[in-house]
């Protein structure tokens, strides 16, 4: 287990793999790591914004996060030191999507039991495509990457747990938006549905993905792809 780890989770490459087990007392035997984490890896990504009448979006996001990516962000912001957990956070955004500025960065204590958690402000001039009225919903992607042609392997997506993203985003005075229809996808691995909706000034937002399998087999392949394809046209 990695020193900023939750007890009890070992990392993707650990799991379910083969091991010599020598107990104090008795006969060693060979033994199979545990293939799931001791916990659901769920993420909840939290924004509330505003966007103004020149395209610039301003907010502030709370991000709190359990399993494989919990251990590779609270061994990262554990390694540097405070003064640079700013641009750490900057780092990140920029991974999930984000190409505006982040500033005062909070960080939760990297080596605590619970899920990594930490916020930050952000601010991102010329917002989507707001100089032709049309913008996406400032939370990242939600779903798996898309595969073009059949693998020989099983398809690894995550292990299980919950993707929630929601977000909040006020509008200037005096403009009004079409939102989307609320969605719902199923399938043998996974789950997703959505939500949208415009009141007060105020779009707001919900995406839901449900991971049920950590790996998936490649014979499922085409299920695979159509559950993506759908996800990525919400």
């Amino acid at each position: 287990t990695p020193e900023v780890a939750p007890f009890g989770l070992l990392l993707s490459t650990l799991r379910n793999k083969k091991a010599l087990v020598i107990p104090p007392n008795g006969t060693a035997s060979v033994m199979s790591t545990p293939d799931t984490l001791p916990f659901p890896a769920d993420e909840i990504v939290d924004v509330k914004a505003k966007i103004s009448g020149d395209g610039t979006l301003t907010g502030h996001f709370d991000l709190s996060i359990r399993g494989d990516t919990e251990v590779v962000l609270k061994s990262a912001f554990y390694a540097a030191p405070s003064a640079q957990w700013n641009q750490l956070a900057q780092n990140v955004a920029m991974l999930m999507g984000y190409a505006g500025t982040v500033s005062n960065v909070a960080v939760d204590n990297p080596t605590g039991d619970g899920p990594f958690h930490y916020s930050y402000d952000y601010e991102r001039k010329n917002y989507s495509d707001w100089a032709n009225r049309r913008i996406t919903i400032p939370t990242p992607p939600v779903g798996f990457e898309d595969l073009t042609a059949q693998p020989a392997e099983p398809i690894t997506v995550g292990a299980k747990g919950t993707v929630t993203h929601r977000a909040s985003l006020q509008v200037p005075e005096g403009f009004s938006l079409l939102t989307p229809g609320s969605a719902e996808f199923k399938s043998s691995f996974a789950e997703y549905r959505s939500s949208y909706s415009f009141a007060n000034g105020i779009l707001t937002s919900e995406r839901v993905l449900t991971r049920k399998m950590a790996t998936i087999p490649a014979t499922d392949w085409m299920e695979f792809r159509e559950f993506i394809q759908d996800v990525m046209r919400d």
